[in-house]
């Protein structure tokens, strides 16, 4: 049975979440515990638990006329191994299609955890849509570009920071947007992984450490507040390659997809084509 999840399943989802995606009990229980919305999240119960379920988190995408439609983000797709292959995560996914268009969705969007996973979503109607920008620079480089600005430790203004992020997805249309909410519910679920946010007033990135590495998961920034970033990314996240993720625009080296859409209304995928998927927790 197909239905939304209630306050009594929370162990049960908590349980369900750490057993199909491997992961620590803590991350799961972080989440439930701080941003579990029943009405956000769809689960399939049989024997009297949940087996199944998917969260369906709301958004919005700009449009090419600047106009912004709502958009759900369905996340955290999850089935107990043993209940596998029966089909399952299918009904769900068509369950929430149906109830995002009850909604005034018009569209639901999807990362894929890995590449495999783009064709399943495809049986279910979803596209490749989506892409973002990457880039790899050296400790030297970055160094040399942030030479002569000295590091900031701003403390992060939410609201402000998400108006930022607004501001600069305005120039890559199709692109999801956030409510203050999910911005903050994206960074805090960052925090359980290890992810710092390193913020300055018109500027952003979200990064962790991997090995010698530094991942920089979004990058927001313009060009003329770049170097003063990565002048406060150094002194936070020292390392000897860092990997950026941002919009496609002036810091991209490489272009790759990254994630999926399908329409729900009477529109289609061109409207989103192109457009970033930021802040997936993924």
């Amino acid at each position: 049975m197909i239905r939304f999840a209630d306050w009594s399943m929370l162990k049960d989802l908590i349980f369900l979440w750490q057993i199909a995606f491997q992961e620590e009990k803590r991350a799961a229980r972080f989440y439930f515990t701080n941003f579990f919305h029943p009405e956000e999240c769809l689960v399939v119960v049989e024997e009297g638990k949940p087996v199944s379920m998917l969260q369906m988190l709301p958004g919005k995408i700009s449009l090419r006329n600047d106009q912004k439609v709502s958009a759900q983000y369905v996340f955290a797709c999850a089935t107990l191994p043993e209940y596998r292959g029966r089909g399952l995560m299918k009904q769900l996914l068509s369950r929430a299609e149906q109830v995002g268009f009850e909604r005034g969705n018009w569209y639901s969007v999807i990362l894929p955890a890995n590449e495999g996973l783009y064709h399943f979503y495809e049986l279910s109607g979803y596209s490749t849509c989506f892409k973002v920008g990457k880039a790899d620079f050296s400790y030297e480089e970055l160094k040399k570009i942030s030479d002569g600005f000295l590091p900031q430790n701003n403390l992060p203004d939410i609201p402000k920071l998400n108006q930022v992020r607004n501001h600069i997805l305005r120039e890559v249309p199709g692109s999801i947007l956030w409510n203050k909410q999910g911005f903050w519910r994206a960074v805090r679920f960052g925090e359980v992984y290890g992810s710092h946010l390193i913020a300055q007033k018109n500027a952003y990135a979200l990064a962790y450490a991997e090995n010698d590495d530094c991942q920089i998961s979004e990058l927001m920034s313009s060009r003329s507040d770049f170097p003063q970033l990565m002048a406060s990314v150094l002194a936070k996240m020292p390392a000897k390659t860092y990997h950026l993720r941002m919009p496609i625009g002036p810091f991209s080296q490489l272009e790759i997809p990254f994630g999926m859409g399908k329409a729900l209304k009477e529109k289609t995928l061109s409207e989103v084509e192109g457009g970033y998927l930021g802040l997936a927790m993924d």
